[in-house]
């Protein structure tokens, strides 16, 4: 899913309007919707703090289009600090998976 995510957000990127990064945002809704599917099916941790991030990024999207004082940049930093927290939950849970099969527990 982010490996589809980021494959498509710079075909999306085109699509825009007045303060908001329509394609962007609706790429990255998409896939806070498909962490928090897989966060509420799933029993372990680093789904749920991944679908957090995520949806922390949407809002971010929405922070400048709610109110011009926020600087877009400061805006984009956020999301891409969100960003990058989804992905170190992600390797994190790979890493836990990894021990926990080393140590003969079923995943």
């Amino acid at each position: 899913m982010l490996l589809a995510a980021y494959l498509l957000t710079p075909l999306a990127g085109h699509w825009e309007a007045p303060g908001l990064e329509l394609g962007v945002f609706f790429v990255d809704t998409l896939l806070a919707a498909a962490l928090c599917f897989v966060a509420l099916r799933n029993t372990r941790w680093w789904t749920l703090v991944a679908a957090a991030n995520q949806f922390l990024v949407v809002l971010a999207h929405l922070t400048p289009w709610m109110d011009d004082s926020i600087w877009t940049r400061a805006a984009i930093a956020s999301r891409m600090a969100f960003g990058l927290v989804v992905l170190a939950a992600l390797g994190i849970g790979l890493i836990e998976h990894r021990i926990a099969r080393a140590a003969g527990f079923s995943a």
